[in-house]
């Protein structure tokens, strides 16, 4: 198990010093995968890379296993080698003048494991057959394609049967057949050691794929914390709805209290009844709030479908297609909306349609707009 208790750590000279992490904490459990996802710059490797012990932080607490091994108020800080982890980096960091099986031997001869020849052997091995690796043992470091070394990179982290594995956006140098492929191996992977994981990426759709919950951050923050439904179907910010897939953002005023789990919303010249979980106070008549839809929630056609709340009148502008789904852009009488529908309707740029934005899939966010 991982703790990670109000993590702190900055760069730069005391009065020019850039906060890179804020006061992150979560909890990884043992055969958990836990994903921090983020833009660039947003503290996630800097996390990764203070409970790795590679940085040292200025506050807060990691604790691995039940031991501390970084706690700036206590003076603790133990070293790399001396964490029960395993770490893939981006680069991989293969060494180009060995061998696979001297790679992925190496930690057990220079680790804090040392092993002896058969001992070294066995594992390698048997590590090797886990990563689908073992016919190309001998082979040179540089003779090994992209998604080859990326599983030597995995062998070597593994070897020595951490308590922790750390995976630093390790299917970013690979091309996107490739990178699906082995996005699916490493989750099977991962399921069948059970090890707890650490995931950074800015991949939403790994994150959503690959983890068991997701920690989304932000500028050295994490915003939310949740399932991968939560995440997406439930974003209570700005910032996690539009950086988490697709979305549709509408600023506009409370004009009923809220009723049976729904509250109207005046955006524009429409009314847009929304679903909220629970009457709250802070949804009261006159309050300003921000609604997110998401683009496939969005019914369109020339009928109105259902029953006719939410219906709009519209018109297609841009129709784009993506082989399992169509994506319009439209205009309404009161701002554009985005809809993702499936690649067989015959929609075409100026036609006439409906749409419908149930009111389940119109979310009401703590958080403001973003640009």
């Amino acid at each position: 198990m991982l703790i990670v208790r109000q993590l702190r750590k900055s760069y730069g000279a005391e009065a020019g010093a850039v906060a890179a992490v804020r006061g992150a904490s979560f909890v990884i459990e043992q055969g958990q995968s836990f994903t921090l996802l983020g833009p660039s710059g947003c503290g996630k490797t800097t996390t990764l890379r203070c409970i790795a012990g590679l940085e040292r932080p200025e506050g807060g607490e990691i604790v691995l296993d039940g031991r501390i091994v970084d706690s700036a108020e206590r003076g603790i800080h133990v070293p790399p080698y001396e964490r029960p982890l395993g770490m893939v980096f981006q680069s991989y960091a293969i060494w180009p003048h060995m061998s696979v099986y001297e790679n992925v031997a190496y930690p057990l001869r220079v680790g804090r494991q040392r092993m002896g020849a058969s001992e070294v052997n066995g594992r390698v091995t048997e590590t090797l057959k886990l990563v689908k690796m073992e016919a190309l043992a001998e082979r040179p470091a540089p003779q090994l394609s992209g998604g080859q070394q990326q599983r030597v990179a995995l062998a070597r982290a593994l070897v020595s049967r951490p308590r922790l594995l750390l995976l630093d956006e390790p299917l970013s140098n690979l091309d996107a057949k490739l990178r699906e492929e082995m996005r699916l191996e490493l989750s099977a992977l991962v399921r069948t050691l059970g090890i707890a994981t650490l995931y950074v990426t800015h991949d939403q759709s790994e994150a959503l794929a690959m983890s068991h919950r997701v920690a989304v951050m932000d500028r050295g923050a994490i915003v939310q914390e949740g399932s991968p439904q939560e995440i997406y179907s439930q974003p209570r910010h700005a910032f996690v709805a539009g950086f988490v897939g697709a979305a549709n953002f509408f600023d506009g005023t409370v004009v009923s209290p809220p009723a049976d789990g729904m509250i109207v919303v005046q955006v524009g010249a429409a009314r847009l009844t929304c679903s909220v979980p629970v009457p709250a106070q802070h949804h009261a008549p006159g309050s300003r709030v921000t609604v997110v839809v998401r683009p496939e929630e969005v019914a369109i056609g020339l009928q109105a479908p259902g029953d006719d709340a939410n219906v709009f009148r519209a018109t297609v502008e841009e129709v784009t297609y993506l082989g399992a789904a169509l994506d319009c852009r439209t205009r309404t009488a009161w701002g554009p909306l985005s809809v993702r529908t499936q690649p067989a309707r015959k929609l075409v740029p100026g036609a006439q349609v409906l749409v419908r934005i149930p009111p389940e899939a119109c979310r009401i966010l703590e958080g403001q707009a973003i640009d």
